[in-house]
């Protein structure tokens, strides 16, 4: 049986997963679970969370990260040299801070609440990206290709891409659509991974309107910006 990822209907933790398997074409089936249908099914997983992976043996694996280091390897975008895997991992841990410092607000009740929230979070987050915009530029500086460690995509590209995208898609309502227009770093990075064959192969299937702002971060005009 083909893998099987689980998870909502949205990008969230499992877009990362969602792409590598994609750039690695690798076969897989989804099941994507409606927030109506999550309490019901959430006794199924193993931690009560998802993104969960079913394997080729029935068998569950749970926990993000988890899914995306195995996957990453079944893609064939790991790396060899432990301290090369280790710059990955220090990579992606900073570009998941993004989604960290802003996930709090995504669980108020209401949009109100949110919006007020989400406010008080705009100045932190653009301190997070001027961090992640310095790293990136010297990276791409001190890079042999188009990524951040070479010519070859990584899970650390990937994560920049779709934490960057969930913030700008509109699903979090009060963050402005263009605030990464002042990041040139971060603009080209996104352009280079939304070209790659595999991640314009998923999108261009995907009708949600959150991921539209990952179709078009492989136009000219999005290069231009960066």
């Amino acid at each position: 049986m083909p893998l099987k990822l689980i998870y909502f209907p949205l990008p969230g933790r499992a877009e990362n997963t969602r792409l590598m398997l994609s750039i690695g074409n690798i076969p897989f089936e989804e099941e994507r679970i409606s927030r109506e249908d999550w309490p019901q099914y959430k006794t199924k997983t193993p931690f009560g969370q998802m993104p969960v992976l079913q394997l080729e043996d029935g068998t569950y694996l749970a926990q993000s990260f988890a899914i995306e280091k195995l996957v990453e390897k079944l893609a064939g975008l790991n790396v060899t040299d432990p301290i090369q895997e280790a710059r990955i991992d220090e990579a992606s841990y900073l570009f998941n801070e993004i989604m960290e410092l802003v996930r709090p607000a995504n669980h108020l009740p209401t949009l109100e609440e949110r919006l007020a929230t989400r406010k008080k979070l705009l100045e932190p987050l653009k301190l997070k990206l001027n961090t992640v915009e310095k790293f990136i530029a010297e990276k791409l500086a001190s890079s042999d290709g188009p990524y951040l460690f070479g010519a070859k995509v990584t899970r650390a590209d990937i994560s920049l891409f779709t934490w960057t995208s969930i913030i700008i898609s509109g699903f979090m309502e009060g963050f402005p659509e263009d605030i990464l227009d002042g990041y040139p770093s971060i603009l080209k990075l996104r352009h280079h991974v939304a070209s790659h064959p595999g991640v314009k192969k998923f999108y261009e299937k995907e009708e949600d309107p959150y991921r539209k702002v990952c179709q078009s971060s492989f136009t000219e005009a999005a290069l231009q910006k960066a």
